[in-house]
């Protein structure tokens, strides 16, 4: 593990050192941030689905609790406003009531449903970009969609900061080429691409580069959702992070891991769609967790 702002090629594996693959790295960073809840919603769960494990925080829920944390979120997706009518219902715009702007517009973060599990903590979520620079501040709006059982949350936060989005969308849209002409390079040189990264928020330290490689695919309902284990590190703060597995992976929505914690002496993320399903090798003792 080391700060972002010293990852370089000869950070990556020899086999990994790839121009491309070193200015995908750096884009992933753009659209990681910090999370920060401040809430712990009553409507937690006491234990996981199908499973006697405790589900995370569940200990705090049931009084609402002020109980600050700290996680990773990667933006996934944005959208300017179109409806004349509408306006801008962004944290600071609503403090201001009647001053509210018709230019705004919604950025959205994919995290883990463990870190924010409902709207009543994603009305409690600030979401910081550039942290280690320049920094932009976002608060959470409410919960366009989650599934408990394959564990990831997509939370919608408005804002008026036009320029933001712009460069958001500039940047997904850089991301996404590249990553599809990165996984068709190694996808082409090595047999079988096994290197994982992650790029995640610690806790009050630097934005942070780690990888390791992957050990195990699991497959969920219909052979189309994965989730992998890993032996990348992480600290306090990885919680949700993109995991992105060179060759498969896309920042696509669904189409994405985070990371949800440590399991078996190394790190699993949650379900997500794959561009490509290879069947082969894979260890699937765990069975689906479907949420119909």
């Amino acid at each position: 593990m080391l700060p972002i702002s010293d990852f370089k090629k000869d950070t990556l594996p020899k086999e990994y050192r790839h121009n491309s693959l070193v200015s995908l790295v750096q884009n992933i960073s753009i659209l990681t941030g910090r999370l920060n809840i401040d809430y712990v919603s009553d409507k937690r769960p006491e234990k996981y689905p199908d499973s006697d494990d405790p589900y995370p925080l569940y200990d705090k829920s049931k009084k609402g609790a002020h109980d600050s944390r700290f996680a990773t979120g990667i933006v996934v997706g944005v959208e300017k406003n179109t409806d004349t009518d509408a306006l801008c219902y962004c944290f600071d715009c609503r403090s201001q009531g009647s001053t509210t702007t018709k230019k705004w517009g919604k950025v959205y973060l994919l995290t883990t449903k463990t870190v924010i599990f409902d709207k009543s903590e994603a009305l409690k979520t600030k979401f910081t970009l550039f942290f280690d620079n320049k920094t932009r501040v976002l608060s959470g709006s409410s919960v366009k969609d989650s599934d408990i059982n394959y564990d990831w949350c997509e939370v919608e936060c408005a804002t008026c900061d036009t320029t933001l989005i712009d460069k958001l969308s500039d940047n997904l849209e850089r991301c996404s080429t590249e990553m599809k002409s990165v996984n068709s390079h190694f996808i082409g040189e090595l047999t079988r691409p096994k290197l994982a990264i992650i790029v995640f928020h610690p806790f009050k330290q630097p934005k942070t580069f780690s990888y390791g490689f992957w050990k195990d695919r699991f497959e969920g309902n219909k052979n189309t959702w994965t989730n992998y284990e890993y032996n990348v590190g992480t600290e306090r703060g990885a919680a949700g992070a993109f995991v992105y597995i060179v060759g498969v992976s896309d920042i696509s929505k669904r189409y994405v891991h985070v990371h949800c914690g440590l399991r078996n002496h190394g790190g699993y993320s949650s379900f997500g769609l794959e561009r490509t399903n290879d069947a082969s090798n894979i260890n699937d003792n765990r069975g689906p967790r479907v949420d119909n």
